[in-house]
């Protein structure tokens, strides 16, 4: 544990591979996707990090129980998810005019150009992106991704942030959307 609250990297790698494949399996067997395992780990990890930074943390099981548990509820949270997403919903409920259909249509295209340019990124900025809009304070991300300062933290984040905003500028759906990406 001592080491899991100092971000150590060989702990943190001895962590990932102790329970990667259990989580592969997991996720492989239910549904889920080579990628959405990986994601699902990653997610476990960064939840597991927030879980032993809290003061009145006590594990009650074994560690790779918890780790488990952990991945396996946020398995279960992204399949519901994906089947809220794909529910056909009557149109008459949700959108009551044409313009509202536009609106609704022209969102969903642009989180799907979102979706798609944040996966060209580099891992780097995926994490530290994915950390940071998770409410991850700049300390513990600097710590996570074995950076020397906040500054540098700071900056990675900004210039990542710059690289996916430029990505999706440059796309031809962002294009036809429009220059409104507030979305």
């Amino acid at each position: 544990m001592k080491g899991l609250q100092n971000k150590d990297n060989a702990v943190l790698q001895y962590i990932i591979k102790q329970n990667k494949q259990p989580v592969r399996h997991y996720v492989l067997k239910n549904s889920g996707a080579s990628e959405d395992a990986d994601d699902v780990l990653q997610e476990t990890i960064i939840v597991l990090f927030r879980k032993v930074s809290e003061q009145n943390f006590v594990l009650t099981s074994s560690l790779n129980t918890f780790i488990f548990s952990i991945a396996r509820l946020l398995w279960l949270k992204e399949l519901e998810n994906r089947r809220t997403k794909n529910q056909i919903v009557e149109p008459i409920d949700v959108i009551d005019d044409d313009a509202n259909i536009h609106a609704v249509i022209e969102k969903n295209d642009r989180l799907k150009i979102y979706r798609e340019k944040f996966e060209e990124l580099g891992e780097d900025c995926k994490k530290v992106l994915r950390l940071f809009y998770l409410g991850t304070p700049m300390a513990q991300i600097t710590k996570f991704m074995g950076y020397g300062s906040q500054e540098y933290t700071k900056k990675k984040k900004y210039a990542c942030k710059n690289a996916l905003v430029d990505k999706i500028k440059n796309t031809r759906q962002y294009k036809e959307l429009g220059n409104d990406y507030a979305g």
